[in-house]
Formats: structure tokens, sequence, C-alpha cells
């Protein structure tokens, strides 16, 4: 797979941070990249996908051999309220957890604690 110079310097900014943040357009090519790294290096699969005003925050263990106990599942609904604007909602699993109309300024950080979150109760 070809990635145009824009999507590539996401890629790589993607590999260093942990996660991908992307705007709207076509980013299939930019997505499929990212996961087959992450499945490569056992990581996490982190999505920032930002539309105009809000973006949804994802993280996604498939890639992974691992699941998240439920006092990490706990510690991230408990961002919900935090990190969302009212309307929005939050689904979590021991695989993937999912938050929507999180505003832009907010999502680096909430992705960020995100990691940190599944990172400290992976089973």
């Amino acid at each position: 797979m070809t990635l145009n110079p824009k999507h590539k310097k996401l890629l790589d900014k993607a590999k260093l941070n942990g996660y991908l943040s992307h705007g709207g357009g076509n980013t299939d090519n930019l997505q499929n990249t990212f996961y087959q790294w992450c499945k490569e290096s056992g990581s996490s699969i982190v999505k920032v996908s930002k539309g105009s005003k809000y973006a949804e925050v994802s993280i996604d263990m498939s890639t992974t051999e691992t699941i998240v106990n439920e006092d990490a599942q706990s510690k991230i609904k408990s961002l919900f309220l935090l990190y969302t604007e009212k309307g929005g909602s939050v689904g979590c699993s021991a695989y993937r957890c999912s938050f929507d109309k999180v505003p832009i300024e907010k999502t680096d950080e909430l992705a960020k604690k995100l990691i940190l979150i599944y990172a400290s109760g992976k089973q």
C-alpha cells in the first residue's frame, strides 16, 4: 500500500506517539497501514478520528493477546464525563473502548490516558 506524503507523515507521527490522529477524507490506506503496524508490533490500535468540532477516540486491543481488567475498564469509563460533551457516549469492553463527541482540543490528552490505563490493566 502506498501512502501519499501527508498520510506518510501522519503514520510516522502515529508510530512515535502510539496513536493515529487524522481528519476526514479518505484515510482507508492510512488506517489499514497503521493497523498492520500495530499488529506486527503487538501494539493496541488507538485512533483519533477528527471532525470539524468533535472527534471519536478509540482503543482496540484486537492486535494484542491481552484483555483489560475490570478496574481499568472502570477508570476508562470515569474519563467519560471529563472528556465528552453533553450527548456524547462511551462504550467499553475487555478489548475495545470508544468515546465520541470529544472536543478536538482534548483528544491528544485522552488518547494518551487511554494508552496508559490499558497498559496498566492488561491481563
